[in-house]
């Protein structure tokens, strides 16, 4: 698992790597057609959270506690940049 800061660009469905944090800044760009869905480590197995984008967007992820995140994308065309930052104010 990583703190900070995690970029990259996803051109076929999958995972991206995981970000630490309790406030997550999250910018997606790029041209991309599908959904990325926000998933949160949870007793040692992935788990969708109830966010999910399919444009793009800034989004901040406020969470109660520190934990690990990363984004799942859905892939139908197209590639997806994205940056997390996470940080644990």
């Amino acid at each position: 698992m990583s703190d900070g800061r995690v970029t990259g660009t996803l051109s076929a469905s999958g995972q991206t790597a995981a970000c630490h944090g309790r406030r997550l800044d999250i910018l997606l760009s790029g041209t991309w057609v599908g959904t990325v869905k926000l998933q949160r480590y949870v007793q040692g197995a992935w788990v969708d959270t109830t966010d999910s984008w399919t444009a793009n967007d800034f989004i901040v992820v406020d969470g109660a506690t520190p934990a690990d995140y990363r984004l799942d994308f859905t892939r139908s065309s197209g590639s997806v940049v994205y940056e997390m930052t996470g940080t644990l104010l």
